[in-house]
């Protein structure tokens, strides 16, 4: 944990994406809960940001994570 931390802490969150997209094992079928809406789409991982990138109705939407009250499988 304290390498990650300093990972973040010298290159940024942004250096850590791709190796936390690797662990979630592929896309699969989610539900999103917002403040206005709920969303079904196709989770596939997080950008550099780490927001949450779901493709829906053919279009790839990124999700802020606090915004995100429920992500769960479906």
């Amino acid at each position: 944990l304290r390498t990650l931390h300093a990972q973040v802490a010298a290159h940024g969150f942004a250096s850590l994406a791709e190796e936390i997209n690797r662990h979630w094992g592929g896309t699969r079928d989610v539900e999103i809960h917002l403040p206005e809406e709920i969303l079904r789409g196709r989770f596939l991982g997080i950008d550099h940001q780490g927001d949450l990138l779901v493709e829906s109705d053919g279009c790839t939407l990124s999700h802020s994570a606090p915004r995100v009250q429920l992500l769960r499988e479906v």
